[in-house]
């Protein structure tokens, strides 16, 4: 037990009242969210809010990068959204408009692996106050919220076999991004 408080302690002071601010924050909102929309609102506006928050992350994610490229910082090999959150939160208003069952089954378990990871332990470059801070909150809590949103309002279940159709749709993933980079190296002799 006593391990355990020390290692809480440690990733406190690691990480700062600029990064548990926000979780906590989240946490505290989203359970009010989901607690207030499951109880007020019908079905028509819970579907409408699910795909208005997607719509939210995604324009953080597109915004961030065109911030990027207007600045004249983005790096084509480091900033293109292949990160899995960053990927999540290009198709997330997909599953916000349609709200597939195997759609909600491979994000659900892409969510909780990855998001919480990232919430857990940030690679920001710049903190607060930077954009770059903001747009890593929005879009690994927005994730988060959006998936326990479709679980606990939506109401959507899985099944057993959703564990394999997350591991086949991850392992797919990993070969596109593998075959990305092998690629990318010619290419990237090329413009050098």
């Amino acid at each position: 037990m006593n391990f355990l408080i020390c290692n809480a302690f440690f990733l406190f002071n690691r990480v700062g009242l600029d990064h548990m601010l926000p979780i906590l924050v989240t946490f505290i909102i989203a359970i009010i969210f989901i607690l207030f929309s499951k109880n007020n609102f019908s079905k028509y506006k819970q579907e409408q809010i699910l795909l208005f928050c997607s719509i939210t992350v995604l324009l953080t994610v597109l915004c961030f990068h065109i911030w990027q490229i207007y600045s004249g910082s983005y790096n084509l090999n480091k900033d293109l959204p292949l990160y899995l959150c960053s990927l999540m939160a290009l198709f997330i208003p997909v599953f916000g408009y349609y709200r597939k069952l195997w759609m909600y089954e491979i994000l659900l378990f892409w969510i909780i692996a990855g998001t919480v990871q990232g919430v857990i332990t940030p690679d920001i470059s710049l903190g607060f106050p930077s954009f770059n801070y903001f747009r890593y909150c929005i879009v690994h809590l927005g994730l988060l919220v959006i998936i326990f949103y479709a679980t606990f309002v939506l109401e959507m279940k899985l099944k057993l076999k959703s564990i394999f159709k997350s591991y086949f749709a991850l392992q797919a993933y990993v070969i596109s991004i593998i075959v990305i980079i092998i690629f990318e190296y010619p290419f990237s002799l090329i413009i050098q």
